[in-house]
């Protein structure tokens, strides 16, 4: 019970600054609404996504590497977490954001509906000094575990911005702890 508690109602008071490392299977299923609204980060790094087609938005913190050698999952399930080896969304490259289909006890995540966006639809990606990016979505999969990182890192070559969103998909593995696929949203830069 204090567990639940502890994960569901304890209001984080700031969002991360530091780059997250260490993906936990107990992440804080607190909406940071109020932390979100003083959240700071540099100009040119991406500070919130929203989702209009989802009817979700929530913060974006920095991830990295984690300790499976993975892209690290954000410490929250209401924020995405941009990975800092991928480009910074808006520039030429490859962009890289994840998000949790769900949490423990909630399961109103971020990219919980992730896998019904379609072609066609825009979301926005704002920075940290208020520019907002427009994509426009082009592709969604849902792929096996064993494909995901080849999916996830494809590039469209026509394409001079992109950017792919994460999630988990299909069925949960209570031996493993894994979802058995993801769901990977590719999307190009339309405009600033």
């Amino acid at each position: 019970m204090w567990q639940y508690w502890h994960t569901t109602h304890d209001q984080p008071q700031t969002i991360t600054q530091t780059v997250i490392t260490h993906s936990t299977d107990t992440p804080n299923e607190t909406n940071p609404t109020t932390a979100c609204t003083n959240y700071k980060v540099a100009d040119n790094h991406p500070k919130r996504i929203h989702i209009p087609a989802l009817d979700v938005s929530g913060c974006i913190t920095k991830v990295g590497v984690d300790q499976h050698g993975a892209i690290a999952a954000p410490d929250n399930i209401y924020t995405a977490g941009w990975y800092i080896n991928s480009a910074l969304p808006g520039q030429p490259g490859l962009s890289i954001i994840d998000g949790h289909l769900s949490g423990r006890y909630k399961k109103d995540a971020i990219f919980q509906h992730l896998n019904k966006l379609k072609k066609g639809e825009t979301f926005t990606v704002t920075l940290g000094n208020d520019k907002v990016l427009k994509y426009q979505v082009f592709n969604v999969k849902t792929v096996s575990l064993d494909n995901a990182i080849d999916t996830l890192l494809a590039k469209d070559p026509n394409i001079s911005s992109q950017l792919n969103l994460i999630t988990c998909g299909g069925s949960y593995d209570k031996t493993t702890q894994q979802y058995n696929r993801r769901v990977i949203v590719s999307a190009k830069l339309l405009s600033t």
